[in-house]
């Protein structure tokens, strides 16, 4: 598939989907990175402050609890208004705690029935410390002991339970919220390690599939241009594709034919010069030896010639008056 794509199409397509990788997993690593601080914050911001706040009307429970003891056994009217105002102030801050998790508390939970169960059984113990302060105020102090150690103490132990109850869910809550970030790290851990691993073996993979269909067809355009460099001019490049290494495939398969044909027509025409050369050289050989046998020819005319001139000047001789017989004519010429 890669193959018919450009060489520039190719690596962008390659570096396109390493990004895209890098990027799913980027945002998968944010979203539970996302999911991991939810978690955290639900339990700093809401668990753990919950836990605070019912430390705290514990705390203030217990103000009250030695206030009103304190009241009946410091009689004194000083002491007396200083228990009061510490217990207003400690109803007040309870109050105010127990508003804020009834706003911050889904109605019907587990935790939102143990709240209505601490804010009921604070209405009764609130209801019996307000008769108790009543017999105080009216120095009936034997009623008011009795008040304080069956009725009061009873609302209040029920009340601190409850309170207790909810601290308690509080703190489980929080305890299992911890468990279930911490898993969730370690889980966002694995999951982020296993994708950034694949994304790394598919980029690799991706880059030796990008390399090698670059580097195969290079290699064979390189074998046959070191075959033709040789002298073979009969191979050709198993190239199918549609880029630019397949473009050259073609042009050199081309130009590789178009070299095999020339060469093919130059041993042609080399034979046919051989030949006519033979030829002309047997021509020349023929030429030769005619013109030797003209020239063997030609003085052997020349020996007749001069032999018949002498034998005329002999008869010249021979036939004049003046002749004498000591005369010879020439041997004749070898």
């Amino acid at each position: 598939m890669l193959k018919n794509f450009k060489i520039g199409s190719r690596l962008s397509f390659g570096f396109g989907l390493i990004m895209l990788l890098m990027m799913i997993v980027g945002g998968y690593s944010l979203q539970l990175i996302n999911s991991l601080h939810s978690q955290m914050n639900t339990l700093i911001t809401e668990n753990m402050a919950q836990v605070e706040q019912a430390h705290q009307i514990n705390d203030n429970l217990n103000v009250i609890a030695r206030a009103l003891r304190n009241i009946i056994i410091d009689d004194s009217m000083q002491e007396q208004s200083s228990q009061l105002q510490r217990i207003a102030t400690s109803r007040k801050t309870i109050a105010d705690i127990l508003e804020k998790l009834d706003k911050s508390i889904v109605k019907g939970s587990e935790d939102g029935i143990l709240l209505k169960k601490v804010i009921d059984l604070r209405a009764i113990y609130v209801k019996d410390t307000e008769l108790y302060m009543e017999l105080i105020k009216e120095w009936k102090t034997e009623t008011a002991k009795k008040k304080l150690l069956n009725e009061v103490r009873t609302s209040q132990r029920n009340y601190m339970e409850a309170v207790g109850e909810f601290v308690t869910l509080q703190t489980k809550q929080a305890e299992e919220l911890g468990k279930q970030a911490a898993n969730a790290s370690r889980t966002a851990m694995m999951i982020i390690s296993t994708l950034l691993a694949v994304a790394l073996i598919l980029s690799i993979f991706l880059t030796i599939v990008i390399i090698r269909s670059i580097t195969t067809p290079v290699g064979k355009a390189s074998a046959l241009a070191e075959a033709m460099a040789g002298g073979d001019f009969t191979a050709k490049l198993d190239i199918d594709q549609k880029d630019e290494i397949g473009v050259m495939a073609k042009s050199l398969n081309s130009m590789v034919e178009q070299l095999g044909a020339m060469i093919r027509d130059i041993v042609i025409n080399a034979g046919s010069l051989t030949s006519s050369s033979n030829d002309l050289a047997s021509v020349s050989k023929q030429l030769s030896s005619a013109a030797q046998d003209t020239a063997d020819q030609s003085s052997s005319v020349a020996a007749a010639t001069e032999e018949m001139s002498v034998n005329i000047q002999y008869q010249r001789r021979w036939s004049s008056p003046h002749a004498t017989s000591t005369w010879s004519p020439p041997p004749p010429r070898k």
